[in-house]
């Protein structure tokens, strides 16, 4: 702190700008003089970034955000719990005053009423719809048809022809997409176009999970279905829910995180840094909610088209050699949810996999190093996740169930 000793908001802002705060959240575009705004519901530029980096203007609504209030609307939270998250990305979480009132200027703006997006005229999944999008993303009709009856794939035309849209009951969100697989040419390419007015942050399925046990956490639409189609192809479909990100770069609104208490939820990650990033931000969020978290990640693995694996859609294209490999870890990545009762196991556990040193390639070749690595012993009970660091040896799955040390993970 400073001898002018200013709020800790003041004092975050002067650290942290909002083109450092857009990079570090990930969000679409970049900033500028002309630029998107960064909740992914622009067609054209309608912002612009000054004050040196200080301010953005939103010329569709005339309001001007300092970088709080900014990340508070992107990504839908309190302007209270963004001024907290913003003072730690600034690097000043340690420092706790007495009181955090937000800077006068923000306590004197006026929030309009946040308004759902509009969706399009929606209309029902034909066979036709059924048949392509199954093709496109390599997911059986099961998991296409369970998607719709759970309510979260819609249908729609538009100017560029049929669309697929991932939305809830709650219809905070709407992600659509072209059914012939194209970008959308009104986006420059794009393939993901968020509805109008979209609140990006909003988990999609989150209501929908609140009679499951556990949760199957993905980003993007692609990554919903093949979550539905894993879960039936596993026979879990009855006790895994999967809810959907709308990106890496964002994190769960404060007013949905008590629907994540006493689920216990896996984080199947995109195999880039920041899908890594959203693992540690989202399945630290989970925790503190009080549930069970660990992730799933697919280092190492390999396309048909020799492409690496990035997500779990691309599981639906794998190839051959990796379904040899480790088609037993694949073939029960779903199979995570709480045991409805607790028998004795059927044969003894396979014996824990030894603690590697720093400086072995058991870490050297990790893509993501941001967790320590737990043993097999930290999750005795769970003989599925037990078997995928035996076969892994820490490379392509890593795990963070919140328990103390030495205290098992729930099954």
């Amino acid at each position: 702190m400073s001898d002018r000793g200013p709020s800790l908001v003041a004092e975050a802002k002067e650290r942290l700008s909002i083109p450092a705060l857009w990079e570090l959240r990930g969000w679409p575009g970049k900033p500028g003089k002309s630029c998107k705004f960064p909740d992914g519901s622009d067609k054209r530029a309608s912002a612009s970034v000054y004050a040196d980096g200080m301010l953005l203007k939103c010329f569709r609504s005339g309001r001007v955000f300092d970088a709080p209030a900014l990340l508070a609307e992107v990504e839908g939270m309190p302007i209270e719990n963004a001024c907290r998250e913003f003072i730690r990305l600034a690097g000043l979480a340690g420092v706790k005053p007495a009181s955090l009132p937000p800077p006068p200027r923000l306590e004197a703006r006026h929030e309009p009423e946040r308004v759902k997006p509009a969706f399009p005229p929606l209309s029902p999944c034909t066979p036709a719809d059924l048949a392509a999008l199954s093709r496109l993303r390599g997911v059986s009709p099961d998991a296409v048809r369970m998607a719709e009856d759970r309510g979260l794939l819609l249908f729609a035309e538009s100017r560029e022809g049929r669309s697929w849209i991932v939305a809830d009951s709650s219809r905070w969100i709407g992600i659509a997409r072209r059914m012939d697989g194209r970008g959308w040419e009104c986006l420059g390419g794009a393939k993901a176009r968020m509805l109008r007015g979209t609140w990006a942050s909003w988990p999609i399925g989150i209501r929908e999970a609140e009679s499951f046990p556990a949760i199957a956490l993905v980003e993007g639409g692609p990554d919903l279905l093949a979550a539905f189609h894993f879960a039936i192809e596993q026979d879990v479909a009855g006790l895994v829910a999967p809810v959907c990100m709308a990106s890496s770069g964002i994190s769960f609104p404060a007013d949905v995180l008590p629907r994540f208490e006493g689920k216990r939820a896996r984080v199947f990650l995109d195999n880039d840094p920041a899908g890594a990033a959203a693992f540690v931000r989202w399945s630290d969020q989970m925790r503190e909610a009080g549930a069970a978290v660990d992730g799933f990640s697919f280092d190492g693995l390999t396309r048909a088209d020799d492409g690496r694996v990035k997500d779990l859609n691309d599981v639906c294209f794998l190839s051959a050699d990796s379904w040899e490999r480790w088609g037993d870890v694949l073939a029960a990545c779903m199979k995570f949810a709480p045991a409805r009762s607790s028998p004795a196991p059927a044969e003894p556990l396979p014996p824990p996999v030894p603690a590697a040193s720093a400086d072995s390639g058991f870490l050297k070749n990790m893509t993501h190093t941001d967790r320590a690595i737990l043993t097999a012993s930290g999750f005795a009970g769970d003989p599925v996740i037990l078997k995928a660091v035996e076969l892994f040896k820490g490379r392509n799955l890593f795990f963070s169930c919140g328990q103390p040390e030495g205290e098992q993970c729930p099954a």
